[in-house]
């Protein structure tokens, strides 16, 4: 489990062989700003808007499910759309 997007984002790139150094090329050549960075490192993503970080998702090929379970926070309503039949 994860505890910062920053983290999740940089372990997912990691398994597809990209670097930490490259994401953060990525980052800032999609706009990301040097104060946003660090919200995406301490988690304090509330002040970062739900289109950036959908961008980001999209930009590194990760959905918003993926990094809700490597962070362990799912909400109620996410959960209740999960089929448990086995």
């Amino acid at each position: 489990m994860f505890y910062t997007i920053y983290d999740a984002i940089i372990f997912q790139m990691e398994k597809k062989g990209i670097k930490e150094d490259e994401v953060k090329r990525i980052l800032r050549e999609n706009g990301v700003k040097a104060e946003e960075l660090l919200m995406l490192k301490n988690d304090c993503t509330a002040l970062l808007s739900e289109e950036k970080l959908n961008k980001l998702y999209k930009k590194f090929g990760i959905s918003k499910l993926e990094i809700e379970l490597l962070m362990g926070n799912i909400s109620r309503e996410r959960v209740r759309t999960f089929s448990w039949t086995i």
